[in-house]
């Protein structure tokens, strides 16, 4: 029944870091945009 297990512990890592994989890069994405627009909100001349 080891086996099994590891096998069960091993596919649901796999998903888990697949999804964490994923949702980190698209809160990057959103942070680095809303950063970008606060940057140009306070500083309209380097723009």
């Amino acid at each position: 029944m080891g086996g099994s297990n590891e096998k069960v512990d091993y596919t649901e890592l796999s998903k888990s870091s697949i999804s964490d994989r994923i949702k980190p890069k698209k809160k990057v994405t959103f942070c680095q945009q809303v950063q970008v627009k606060e940057i140009t909100l306070k500083t309209p001349t380097m723009d």
